[in-house]
């Protein structure tokens, strides 16, 4: 089993990439001076051009910046949610990402009624607790609450509802 935190609305998602991170190919990552392992450049059944091939990053701390990358509704995300649209959250938690997150959160309920904010356990369909905030009363505390975690308990949600 794994953990699966995740966005979820009945209007469509933005994607948060990491900026830190850059996708290449092989001969591209060899053309920038990076080094490639052996077996890599061996197996002939690679493609070498193949542009997501490889993923570099400068350091441990922005490898785990805020993503939030649209995923189809899986066996996963249906038990827990009826939205039409889920997006997968991948981060490390500090306060500064959990302020970009709750930004995230106000943009997208400009054009929507609500949005849901999931930690959950894949294959396990426990009854999670689901807490519910208004936007206005929406806090760093929220999301902390959810996310700022060491190991798992129990499927969670925060309902963010738009208010006035």
């Amino acid at each position: 089993m794994s953990l699966l935190e995740f966005i979820a609305s009945d209007e469509p998602l933005k994607n948060v990439e990491n900026p830190y991170i850059k996708c290449m190919s092989i001969n591209e990552a060899i053309k920038n001076g990076y080094k490639v392992r052996e077996e890599l450049l061996e197996n002939p059944k690679v493609d070498k051009d193949d542009e997501k091939m490889l993923m570099f990053c400068d350091s441990m701390e922005h490898f785990e910046e805020l993503e939030i990358i649209k995923q189809e509704t899986s066996r996963y995300t249906e038990h827990y949610t009826k939205k039409k649209y889920c997006s997968e959250i991948t981060w490390r938690y500090t306060d500064k990402r959990a302020k970009q997150l709750l930004e995230y959160i106000h943009n997208h309920l400009k054009g929507s009624n609500e949005i849901e904010l999931w930690r959950i356990w894949m294959d396990d369909n426990s009854t999670p607790t689901i807490y519910k905030v208004v936007e206005e009363e929406l806090r760093l505390k929220h999301i902390k609450k959810i996310f700022k975690q060491d190991g798992f308990n129990i499927p969670e949600c925060v309902i963010i509802t738009k208010g006035k």
